[in-house]
């Protein structure tokens, strides 16, 4: 398998209202943090600055990033940039004993850092994948000159949807036997904390992650660029009827709706037609790269459906071209994706 990395970053959308409530898939946590330190310098994490296929995402916040400062820094250098006054854009999720489960059947040295990290935690831990704007707590700057997750302070943030049975599927692949002691030695590695906030590996724009890629991302920073702008401090509510918009149009619908979440082994695979029995509008079934490069090459509104399944599932519908969210379905904690929940797109997008 040939592993890229890409780099890590923020969420998407426009017509809305904010409350808190718990749980939210893409929330600010603080626009006060946010006020506090907009003036100065915002610090895109990435996994290799200088790597060509990180080009596309350096060029989207050059073209897209409009409230602050940014400056592209490497997983390997970011404590040295970190300062009370900046403000940081990573992807973060927490690696720790309970949840890493080690075994020597699991580890793979053939496999880059963050698949192992993937693969090697519990589901629990992936849940927790986020994307996360965010500044360093004072503790950091009072006690310590080592890192840790517990002094990030959230300004906003969006849940990721991992691939865990493209990790599993992975791992299988490779034969190789791996001692206990090397598993051991890995761990110790992993819970590194500057190894924690790093962008994912990708084959594709897969990185292991469902809503992600180039198109996805860019707009994400238009909607980090509107919450922090004109937002407060809460989870979104869309109003829906927003959807109408979208009536005429073909709505593009990613292929990774066929995998079972539940897989962690291999793939099970459900037909996407099963879902969308009852939505009598147009639509397209497009792989996630291709779904990307046609949010890249919008020159006009188009639609497409997201939904990531984290603590709480969730649907969209966005605008790729202004990353406005026009429908949002937040479904029953635990519950998987049905056809009744397409039905109710359909029904947001055809209202008269």
């Amino acid at each position: 398998m040939n592993f890229k990395r890409i780099l890590p970053l923020v969420f998407a959308v426009t017509s809305f209202s904010q409350i808190s409530f718990g749980q939210s898939q893409i929330e600010v946590k603080s626009i006060d943090e946010w006020n506090r330190v907009k003036g100065d310098t915002t610090f895109v994490i990435m996994d290799s600055v200088g790597e060509a296929s990180n080009d596309v995402y350096k060029k989207i916040f050059t073209d897209y990033w409009k409230i602050s400062k940014i400056q592209f820094i490497g997983t390997d250098e970011f404590q040295h940039y970190l300062s009370p006054g900046s403000a940081y854009l990573s992807l973060v999720y927490p690696i720790t004993d309970t949840k890493l489960d080690l075994s020597s059947s699991k580890y793979d040295p053939d496999l880059p850092d963050a698949a192992n990290q993937l693969a090697m935690s519990a589901e629990e831990s992936l849940n927790l994948m986020t994307l996360k704007l965010w500044t360093c707590s004072d503790k950091y700057f009072k006690k310590s000159d080592k890192f840790l997750l517990s002094y990030v302070k959230e300004i906003a943030a969006i849940k990721m949807y991992a691939d865990v049975a493209g990790v599993s599927m992975a791992v299988k692949q490779n034969k190789n036997n791996v001692s206990k002691d090397a598993a051991k030695t890995y761990m110790h590695t992993i819970q590194d904390p500057g190894g924690s906030i790093s962008g994912p590996y990708s084959e594709g724009a897969g990185a292991y992650i469902f809503n992600w890629g180039p198109g996805i991302v860019k707009n994400y920073v238009q909607l980090l660029n509107h919450l922090l702008t004109n937002g407060t401090t809460g989870g979104l509510i869309i109003n829906n009827d927003s959807a109408k918009a979208a009536k005429n149009d073909t709505l593009f619908v990613p292929d990774y709706l066929k995998y079972d979440p539940a897989s962690t082994s291999k793939y099970k695979e459900r037909k996407i037609d099963d879902y969308f029995k009852g939505y009598e509008g147009n639509y397209t079934v497009l792989s996630n790269d291709d779904l990307n490069d046609k949010i890249m090459h919008a020159k006009k509104n188009m639609y497409y459906l997201q939904y990531i399944r984290n603590t709480v599932p969730t649907v969209y519908v966005v605008n790729g071209f202004t990353g406005q969210i026009v429908y949002m379905k937040k479904l029953t904690p635990d519950a998987e994706l049905a056809a009744d929940d397409i039905t109710k797109v359909y029904k947001a997008i055809s209202k008269k």
